[in-house]
């Protein structure tokens, strides 16, 4: 288990639920600080650090058309087994 700042665990946990079609999706800034309850430049800040430790990535976003459509950060598979260990670690 990493260790994790309780934003950047807050944060881990977030992306992690932010799925689509069952994945990963792609997360801006501002989605990741109001699903989070953090301020807008503390979720900035702990998106980076994990990406910074491997568990997140920029990444692009396409429509279904297969256009871009804009971008922002998603988990690894590394940050969905983290965000798992973390979740298994907060029950009782």
């Amino acid at each position: 288990m990493a260790d994790l700042t309780p934003n950047q665990r807050r944060v881990l946990k977030t992306m992690n639920g932010i799925r689509w079609e069952g994945s990963p999706a792609v997360c801006s800034f501002k989605l990741v600080a109001s699903k989070s309850g953090l301020s807008r430049p503390s979720a900035k800040r702990a998106v980076r650090q994990l990406a910074d430790m491997g568990l997140a990535e920029y990444s692009a976003m396409f429509n279904d058309d297969g256009m871009i459509c804009g971008s922002g950060y998603m988990l690894t598979s590394e940050g969905e087994a983290e965000a798992s260990v973390s979740e298994e670690g907060d029950r009782p």
